[in-house]
């Protein structure tokens, strides 16, 4: 009817779950904006510090690239050293039965240390020692000894090869990420600003012959 106010329908209920999508555009004219920015590009609008820009960004991700290799040469070679290592204390360490011959000393908290006696060399070899907070004189421990006999730690799993590896090789490549994204942005940062410093020069110049024409 005529002078009625049209209702609206009913508004339905939507789950609470909110999708964002990133428009197609956008992402395209990124791209096409990058792609313009080549250094190599004829465009005589392109300025000077674009270039350099560009020519930045790409030896960027030339060291990126070329550091997947040299980070998994380096990786392996630690690898092959720590391995080595390893191998070394696990043929020149020996686990033997030492007893505690005098009452534990507690010296920080519940860290007790106590004098240990074992045979090593076919002779009798005593040394002071951390042991657990339970242990009494007179309890048998075992204790890893190196080569001459005297108390060592116990020789590492052939895992901590693999994880020192792995460790220097994801270094190398974050280091150079890290660091080629560290350069790119100040030279676009320092391009920025002196982009800007000469613009307000320039139209500082402008608005004074202006004046000077009026």
């Amino acid at each position: 009817m005529l002078g009625t106010k049209p209702t609206c329908p009913p508004r339905q209920e939507t789950d609470d779950v909110e999708c964002h999508a990133v428009p197609f555009h956008r992402w395209w004219s990124r791209q096409a904006r990058h792609w313009q920015l080549r250094p190599w590009n004829q465009n005589q609008l392109m300025r000077r510090s674009d270039r350099i820009e560009g020519v930045t960004l790409i030896l960027a991700v030339l060291a990126a690239l070329f550091s997947v290799p040299v980070a998994g040469a380096l990786g392996t070679a630690a690898y092959s050293a720590e391995a080595a290592s390893i191998r070394i204390e696990h043929t020149s360490r020996t686990n033997v039965d030492a007893v505690i011959i005098a009452e534990p000393e507690q010296i920080l908290g519940d860290i007790r240390q106590a004098s240990l006696r074992w045979q090593a060399h076919d002779r009798a070899r005593d040394a002071i020692v951390p042991v657990p907070p339970s242990a009494e004189k007179g309890d048998h421990l075992s204790l890893w000894v190196d080569a001459d006999g005297a108390p060592s730690d116990a020789p590492r799993s052939s895992d901590a090869a693999a994880m020192t590896g792995v460790a220097v090789a994801v270094i190398v490549f974050a280091v150079t990420l890290v660091g080629g994204f560290c350069v790119v942005e100040c030279t676009r940062r320092w391009f920025q600003r002196r982009n800007g410093i000469r613009w307000e020069t320039e139209w500082r110049q402008i608005d004074s012959c202006g004046r000077e024409d009026r």
